[in-house]
């Protein structure tokens, strides 16, 4: 069965969320907090960095999520 465009920009939006938090993470360790800029991210994920915004509200929100998922894999 073939998937309707809600499924297909549902798993996209999915994909476009989890390259963020983890092009977030990255440019935390190689740019320290001061240099994890909207831009700086977005550029790292290959992503427009209004996406941010849009999935996250903010760079901070984005930083929090990239944080709350090294401490759950941490836990594991």
């Amino acid at each position: 069965m073939a998937r309707g465009n809600g499924e297909v920009n549902k798993q996209a939006g999915a994909e476009t969320r989890e390259r963020l938090i983890e092009a977030a993470a990255e440019t935390v360790r190689t740019e320290g907090y001061a240099g994890a800029s909207a831009r700086a991210i977005a550029k790292a994920a290959g992503v427009n960095s209004a996406l941010i915004f849009y999935h996250f509200g903010g760079v901070d929100p984005l930083l929090l999520a990239a944080l709350d998922r090294a401490s759950e894999q941490r836990i594991d």
